[in-house]
């Protein structure tokens, strides 16, 4: 899987794909190269500047050894923990 992200060189930090862009540490991700094309073609006719000295960047994801957790148990194990504190609180 892959996604785009828009950094900024001056300093590292990412479009958060608004019009003006905003950049941040996190900014967005396009998870398609067409929405990222679509995203920038909204500067064709307005200011192409917006993103001078900016590159794209491809992130690439390999899902393997993926494991699950049922809702239930997760909540179980919240419950659990809630528990603990709370007997620790009352000590």
């Amino acid at each position: 899987m892959n996604i785009y992200k828009i950094r900024r060189k001056s300093d590292g930090k990412y479009s958060a794909g608004s019009k003006p862009p905003v950049f941040t540490n996190a900014g967005v991700y396009w998870h398609e190269e067409k929405k990222l094309r679509n995203h920038l073609l909204m500067f064709r006719y307005g200011n192409w500047d917006a993103y001078n000295g900016c590159e794209i960047v491809e992130f690439s994801f390999k899902e393997e050894g993926i494991s699950s957790i049922s809702i239930n148990e997760i909540m179980e194990l919240y419950k659990d923990d809630e528990i603990i504190r709370r007997l620790k609180s009352n000590g």
